[in-house]
């Protein structure tokens, strides 16, 4: 999923260079080598991204920042879409569900 370029900073790809070159290029979660910009990949190394722990994309504080293979990102992201799923869900629910229902 390409990411919304109006939600980061504008200096976003210098930052995301530095957290890449910082990791030598190895997702920090998993440790997979991720290929460099525009090294030519014969085998199955993966496309290194930066994620944002807090997942506020204006936070860019390096402690707030780790490098990520595109895998282990998309499961970093689908956790907290799974999380955001069940806390709709719960809204939903609590809207047409009385507070002290059964409690006279």
């Amino acid at each position: 999923m390409p990411i919304d370029r109006s939600k980061y900073p504008a200096n976003w790809d210098a930052i995301a260079l530095a957290v890449k070159e910082s990791a030598g290029w190895i997702c920090q979660p998993c440790g997979k080598r991720c290929y460099w910009p525009g090294e030519r990949v014969d085998d199955k190394r993966y496309v290194l991204t930066v994620a944002h722990i807090n997942h506020d994309e204006m936070d860019c504080r390096p402690e707030n920042l780790v490098a990520t293979c595109s895998v282990c990102h998309l499961q970093y992201d689908n956790v907290r879409r799974m999380w955001q799923r069940l806390a709709l869900k719960r809204i939903e629910r609590d809207k047409t569900t009385p507070l002290l229902e059964g409690n006279s």
